[in-house]
């Protein structure tokens, strides 16, 4: 398995998780508005029913009322919608998980066949020492096949040290890409429910409201009839 390429993928999956979070934040955000201009339109109700206390509003209230419940049962919806998407990041990130112990494996599986390929060589170079110390008339060949099999040892030291120096810095960039994503997570569900609170307190004033102008208007009705 390619480092490079897990690496991507799971930033990939992060960004996609990150981009769903801020789209719900900016469709919350423009409900509130919607409700904001709802609020504006009963209070401007308010104030004609107080310089006007002449007519029957009722059928207005009636679809006021509606209005809420319908307001009510959209908002129970989308806390809905966001409990999934909650759970559909739980699972990338689950997933992005169970990618870097598939790695890890993958990593300790090459370590283990180059430390085999190691040993190998030291081996061939003792053997290639051995056979210079019992043959004077091969030594010319035997100090030749020695150097080669030292740098071939010396190169894989080398390159064991550059992939360790590129592990480690892949294993910095993906917990600083973590604690990014966790803060903005945290963040997103802190501003969600700072906004979900002040709708749904939003919403039970006007039904307050509402209820207070039904009684009333049957105060007024009940004036109007004894009148």
């Amino acid at each position: 398995m390619d480092f490079n390429t897990d690496i991507t993928g799971t930033f990939k999956q992060y960004t996609f998780a990150g981009q769903e979070f801020k789209g719900e934040n900016t469709l919350l955000q423009i409900q509130l508005q919607t409700l904001d201009k709802k609020i504006e339109v009963t209070e401007k109700f308010l104030q004609a029913l107080n310089e006007d206390e002449a007519g029957d509003y009722s059928t207005l209230l009636d679809q006021m009322d509606r209005v809420l419940e319908t307001e009510i049962k959209e908002k129970l919806r989308q806390m809905e919608e966001l409990e999934t998407s909650e759970k559909k990041f739980a699972d990338l990130v689950k997933e992005a998980e169970e990618d870097e112990i598939l790695h890890e494996l993958e990593k300790l599986k090459i370590a283990y066949e180059k430390k085999t390929e190691n040993e190998n060589l030291i081996q061939e170079v003792k053997h290639l020492l051995k056979l210079c110390e019992a043959s004077t008339t091969e030594n010319t060949n035997l100090q030749f096949e020695l150097i080669t099999a030292e740098n071939k040892h010396t190169k894989f030291q080398k390159d064991m040290e550059k992939l360790t120096e590129s592990c480690s810095s892949l294993e910095l960039a993906k917990v600083e890409l973590e604690s990014k994503i966790s803060t903005y997570k945290e963040n997103s569900i802190e501003k969600l429910l700072r906004v979900e609170r002040y709708q749904c307190l939003r919403i039970e004033d006007l039904k307050r409201t509402n209820q207070l102008l039904v009684a009333q208007l049957n105060d007024l009705n009940n004036k109007k009839t004894e009148n």
